[in-house]
């Protein structure tokens, strides 16, 4: 539950298509809270699995770990096409030094992700 409502300068929002990209950097001492929709398509004989990580500024953040938090999986056989899309929650706080969200295609020919959201 959410007790007061965030600033608007406290709601961060990115998207990416097809590229690797540092998303979202939160700040240190704050909680990041956001929705992550990752969408891929496949071609020819592919497995992808385009997501989004964490990494922390040191081991005070939370998860204190290079982590994936979001992942889509997309594969293609016998050179058929296809697509899947995936939309996940996420908490991160920043701990001492703050951390990043990043994106990859991971192999992904088509893909885009949106992470919409506000610091606590």
């Amino acid at each position: 539950m959410i007790l007061s409502k965030p600033a608007a300068s406290e709601i961060l929002c990115a998207t990416a298509i097809a590229t690797t990209a540092n998303m979202i950097t939160v700040p240190a001492n704050r909680w990041y809270t956001a929705s992550v929709t990752i969408c891929a398509t496949s071609t020819g004989n592919v497995t992808a699995n385009p997501a989004v990580t964490w990494t922390p500024g040191d081991g005070t953040s939370g998860p204190g770990v290079t982590i994936i938090l979001a992942r889509c999986t997309v594969g293609s056989t016998s050179g058929n096409g296809s697509n899947n899309t995936s939309t996940n929650r996420i908490l991160v706080f920043g701990g001492a030094l703050g951390g990043t969200l990043s994106y990859a295609v991971n192999s992904a020919p088509t893909s885009s992700v949106t992470i919409n959201g506000f610091l606590l």
